[in-house]
């Protein structure tokens, strides 16, 4: 037969199947025609992969099938487009294809393939197969003809190729491997293997539906539950009502829309909050006081400030007692002191950490109407909270930043002012919250970055470093104990030496507190188990200076690399950091055949190269000496770091005068204050802890403003002790003991 074709992409049609046809492409179109205007009225459908390139001619066996069906077009319709009607009746096989070169029309030569004869009983079993196949299916209404009826219709057909074609008219099936499979055992069962997968389609179906009623009956239940406990809240009657209001709205809300959820997820935040439920707390201040002193060594003036400042609390029912910051290095035990207050009073203890936080509603919370939408931290917490009267600790306070997403620091204003906090609102939230009961404590290294009108309502407790007698006290009493249980080791076993101990708060670490002592004593303990399971231990281990060389090494530090002694133009200064106190070695060279320029290197901020410009002012005023020919270089140490701040002033002075007259410093001094350009010295900050970087680097004598002398004499005997402290008024004083008899030249 020569008959035209027509490309069906992707899609098969079996014998006996009828199909509705839009034509959407030229050579149907085309094909269509010459059927109508011929006497046959036949066609070929040939099937071709999805990849063939429209209107050209395919090749056989690659591009389209080689097992095609011929059918006749029973009728047409036009209401807008073409649309046709055919049905197939016989398989054929595609002979070749050929393409009218000036109309694009495809035709075809083809021979009748008709499936193979079988035997009855293969034919018998494989209709029955297939009708009880189909009796799963029979359920289902498909194309508006109720299931029944088409197992009916397919038990009264005779012909197995029949049943195939009713069957593909009416479910979806693979019909492709079925058209080109000769053998009717695996026809059979590729149409029981669609039809079971029709079935277990539509019992997944059936599942899901009854699966969303039962978790509707289930939601219906949450609700009924969240009702019951709003009803139970200890909450004002405005939160009451406002959640029940909500609720009513979450009943009318069908389970599947997105705001039910959202809803739902509110209301559950809402009822977990421990409204108006307080755990109430009795200030026994000595217990406070045997609490501290049990968890903390030495601090005498910060555990005095804390049970000061609760005794106010007590006798005034918190009413004025401001928040608490508690300022100092990293490793001095603000944390802990916070921890040991709480236990004290029996409170709850959350701790937040801020550092970073630079998107206000961190502290605010998202407005529930956005996606994923969250209360607040201060919200968030107090939800796993069982009273609203916890202890907060707000740590790194000094951390915050703020971007164009809002200030956090401004949010935590609300939080933390007396004034506001009683009916604090969340944004998502959105109900006033009671927080003036909750004891709200805040850390930070500095109060330089903390926003004045933040700083403004908290109460700044400094915490200095420790002196390396403290150090040793804390690591025999808290640090070894913690570290030997962590390394399974036990007291008995292993002895820490207090020379063990020293060598490495001298060696091995630079802090004011003491968590890099606890890391190095760990790692001590660490190397200790490893050789007992890989080498055996002695009964009891004693570790010595010796022990701790070899276990960790060469010390990284020595007395050496925080003073300069013996050059002229040198001077050790000393500064405070946010990491405690350093000693800062300064330079002074003056460069010959210069301008008059002066150089400052170190990666130096603004306020120490103006307190340079100060002291080469005042150096040039006392020696009377000129600049006009030579260049005055000014060099700080450790340039990668940053130096800032006022207090190098007199040692800059010192290390200009030195470099200017050619005299030396006197041996083992240090020095520190403000200089102003009429020679005064003014008080300077950190004290303690730059007293504590002199001791840790040896020093003989240090050089301090007279304003400081009273907290000096403040200071641990065994600091004082270590050194001469030496309190001036004037340069001159300065440059007296720096010098001593030394002539100017």
């Amino acid at each position: 037969m020569k008959l035209p074709v027509l490309f069906m992409k992707d899609e098969t049609f079996l014998p006996g199947q009828t199909a509705a046809i839009s034509p959407a492409h030229k050579e149907m179109r085309s094909a269509l025609g010459k059927i109508f205007a011929g006497p046959v009225g036949k066609l070929a459908f040939v099937t071709v992969d999805s990849k063939a390139v429209e209107g050209e001619l395919p090749e056989v066996g690659r591009d389209c099938r080689e097992i095609c069906t011929i059918g006749t077009v029973e009728s047409i319709a036009e209401d807008g487009k073409l649309v046709f009607r055919a049905r197939t009746d016989v398989r054929a096989k595609v002979i070749s294809l050929e393409q009218d070169s000036e109309s694009g029309t495809i035709t075809g030569e083809f021979d009748e393939y008709p499936y193979p004869s079988a035997p009855p009983l293969k034919i018998a079993f494989a209709r029955k197969a297939v009708l009880e196949k189909l009796k799963l299916v029979a359920p289902l209404k498909v194309s508006g003809i109720a299931g029944e009826k088409v197992l009916k219709d397919a038990s009264e057909m005779g012909s197995f190729d029949e049943i195939c074609g009713l069957i593909a008219n009416l479910y979806p099936c693979r019909r492709r491997r079925i058209l080109e499979e000769d053998d009717i055992l695996r026809r059979a069962k590729y149409i029981c293997d669609d039809l079971a997968e029709l079935d277990a389609k539509a019992r997944n179906i059936k599942e899901s539906i009854k699966k969303k009623l039962e978790a509707q009956d289930e939601e219906n239940e949450d609700i009924k539950d969240l009702t019951e406990k709003v009803n139970a809240l200890a909450a004002s009657d405005e939160v009451k009502a406002k959640l029940n209001k909500d609720l009513r709205r979450c009943a009318r809300m069908p389970v599947s829309s997105p705001e039910y959820s959202q809803l739902i997820n509110y209301l559950e935040t809402a009822v977990s909050l421990p409204w108006n439920v307080y755990r109430g707390a009795t200030v026994d201040l000595e217990e406070v006081r045997r609490v501290l002193d049990e968890d903390h060594y030495g601090i005498e003036d910060v555990k005095k400030r804390v049970i000061e400042y609760l005794a106010v609390m007590r006798r005034t029912g918190g009413k004025t007692a401001p928040v608490l910051c508690l300022v100092g290095a990293p490793g001095v035990g603000k944390t802990s002191v916070a921890k040991s207050i709480a236990r004290a009073l029996g409170k709850e203890y959350i701790h937040i950490s801020l550092g970073g936080i630079h998107d206000e509603a961190e502290i605010r919370g998202h407005r529930k109407t956005y996606i994923g939408a969250m209360p607040g931290r201060i919200i968030s917490e107090l939800a796993g909270a069982k009273s609203s009267d916890p202890l907060f600790l707000l740590d790194e306070v000094d951390k915050l930043t703020s971007d164009m997403r809002g200030d956090p620091s401004g949010a935590l204003l609300e939080v933390l002012d007396p004034a506001q906090n009683g009916a604090f609102r969340d944004n998502y939230l959105e109900l006033p919250y009671d927080l003036s009961k909750v004891f709200f404590i805040a850390t930070a290294n500095t109060t330089s970055t903390i926003q004045k009108p933040l700083l403004d309502r908290m109460e700044v407790i400094e915490m200095s470093g420790y002196t390396e007698d403290e150090k040793l006290a804390i690591a025999k009493k808290y640090l070894i104990p913690k570290q030997l249980e962590a390394c399974g080791l036990l007291p008995e076993e292993v002895t820490f030496l207090d020379d063990a101990v020293d060598l490495i708060i001298r060696g091995y670490t630079r802090e004011s507190g003491v968590r890099e002592l606890e890391r190095k004593i760990g790692s001590v303990c660490r190397k200790i188990t490893t050789e007992a399971l890989t080498k055996g231990l002695p009964s009891e281990r004693k570790v010595d200076a010796r022990t701790v060389s070899e276990l960790l090494g060469l010390p990284p530090y020595s007395e050496k690399d925080e003073r300069t002694d013996g050059e002229i133009g040198c001077v050790n200064g000393l500064a405070w950091t946010a990491a405690g106190g350093v000693t800062l070695p300064i330079e002074v060279k003056l460069v010959p055949s210069g301008k008059g320029d002066l150089i400052l290197t170190g990666s130096l901020g603004d306020v120490m190269k103006e307190s340079a410009k100060i002291a080469l002012s005042v150096v040039r005023s006392e020696t009377g000496r000129g600049l006009s020919d030579i260049d005055v270089h000014i060099h700080v140490p450790a340039g990668a770091t940053p130096k800032d701040g006022p207090s190098a002033g007199i040692a800059l002075a010192t290390a200009l005068d030195s470099a200017f007259t050619d005299r030396k410093v006197s041996d083992g001094l240090a020095m520190t204050g403000e200089l102003t350009l009429s020679g005064k010295v003014l008080k300077i900050g950190g004290l303690k802890e730059k007293l504590l970087a002199a001791k840790r680097a040896g020093m003989k004598k240090v050089i301090i403003p007279e304003d400081n002398a009273a907290e000096a004499s403040e200071l641990p005997d065994n600091v004082k002790s270590a050194f001469e402290i030496v309190p001036v008024s004037a340069i001159s004083e300065v440059f007296e003991q720096a010098f001593g008899d030394g002539a100017r030249q």
